[in-house]
């Protein structure tokens, strides 16, 4: 597979984020008040698109075409992050009805009530990051009544009682499971991927007490219970830092998108990408690692450098995630965050061109573009102070989704 990072784009050609309900494959954008066909059956306009458009033509009405989505029906996209509460639930369009799964979050009824929603009902393989109950209980939600064909995981086991459960659960539904190699490169239609952690030269095993630590030498790597006072109890886990890390390229619309997904890692690996890593490392979206928590190497993310940045975390969590200074980081170069706790569901999808703004839809909110680094008052609250800038610095209006 040729190399996914082949094309990249600098600082003054790379898309914004745009809200508008643009799609994996399709040319049907909504722009301003401008109405296209996205919604369509074969053989023409569905009666519904047709309708809209005579109320066009016969009003002179400028309407976006979000407006004319039957009911639960959202936006073409290319990457999915659901709603899940407290955990990671994402999806990649491969075509209609199929995608490949990251992770599954901690709820098995909301994990499938995102996949229903968005129409799935193939997977041709779900990536579990890594063992944490918040990445692998909604694993029962997603494979029922849907077609899957393998689970990948990370290369250790850690902890043993999620590796097991996955196990257990993948056996009863005849689903094989194998660990990801390590820098593996893979291409499943429009998506090609390098896996850049875990890595051949930082071979990662379980340690007492279940935390598991990279024998390949992981500076700063905290031991159980340690190192994260603000983002609460049990944080920094080795876990975490077995997390699968991908850089993404998916071939749709008129160019590559670039898709950055982090899992749980925390500063010891994003140091070490840096170091050996870092020519992967830009991308158009980032999942932020670890649901935005404190734990994060700024120069990591400046590395990334995306236009749209998705924190998956849920409401009310007792770790004190995102943290305010993370969610600063994460859209400090104009790049605007959008958090599935505040958002909702997001859906992202292909941009026009090389230097087109991206698509973004989200049910319940429109992110925000960070303009001022939280004060330590602000920090200590949990809080954040919240600004966009203008349209003409960077023009975004996030659309939101049709209701359920």
């Amino acid at each position: 597979m040729g190399d996914p990072r082949v094309r990249s784009r600098g600082a003054h050609d790379r898309p914004t984020a745009k809200g508008a309900s643009g799609a994996a494959g399709t040319s049907g954008l909504t722009s301003g008040g401008e109405l296209t066909g996205r919604y369509r059956k074969q053989g023409g306009f569905s009666t519904i698109a047709l309708v809209c458009l005579l109320t066009v033509t016969l009003l002179g009405t400028v309407l976006l075409l979000r407006q004319c989505t039957p009911p639960g029906a959202p936006a073409p996209w290319i990457l999915a992050a659901c709603d899940v509460g407290q955990g990671d639930a994402l999806f990649l369009a491969l075509g209609p009805g199929e995608a490949v799964a990251v992770d599954t979050g901690p709820d098995a009824a909301k994990e499938d009530a995102c996949a229903t929603r968005l129409g799935i009902t193939r997977i041709p393989l779900v990536i579990l990051t890594h063992f944490h109950a918040d990445h692998i209980d909604g694993l029962p939600g997603l494979i029922k009544g849907r077609s899957v064909g393998a689970i990948e995981t990370t290369t250790v086991d850690d902890p043993p009682s999620g590796a097991d459960q996955v196990r257990r659960i993948a056996a009863a539904a005849g689903i094989p499971v194998a660990r990801v190699m390590p820098d593996e490169q893979r291409t499943i239609g429009p998506l090609s991927w390098r896996v850049l952690w875990p890595q051949a030269g930082h071979p990662l095993t379980p340690s007492e007490g279940g935390d598991a630590r990279g024998s390949g030498g992981m500076p700063g790597m905290a031991g159980p219970g340690g190192g994260m006072a603000e983002d609460g109890p049990g944080e920094n886990s080795g876990p975490n830092n077995s997390s699968i890390v991908m850089a993404l390229t998916v071939e749709a619309g008129k160019g590559p998108l670039r898709i950055l997904l982090t899992g749980d890692i925390e500063t010891p690996v994003q140091q070490i990408l840096l170091a050996d890593r870092a020519q992967y490392l830009a991308a158009d979206v980032l999942k932020v690692p670890h649901h935005g928590s404190a734990n994060q190497d700024p120069a990591f993310l400046a590395a990334v450098h995306p236009s749209v940045s998705v924190i998956s975390v849920g409401a009310g969590n007792p770790y004190g995630h995102p943290s305010p200074r993370t969610v600063y980081l994460a859209g400090a170069d104009g790049a605007r965050v959008l958090r599935t706790d505040v958002d909702g569901m997001v859906l992202i999808g292909a941009p026009d061109g090389p230097s087109a703004p991206i698509p973004v839809s989200a049910a319940k909110g429109d992110g925000v573009v960070p303009t001022a680094e939280p004060t330590p008052s602000e920090r200590r609250r949990g809080h954040s102070r919240r600004g966009r800038r203008s349209h003409a610095e960077h023009p975004v209006h996030v659309s939101p989704l049709a209701r359920m």
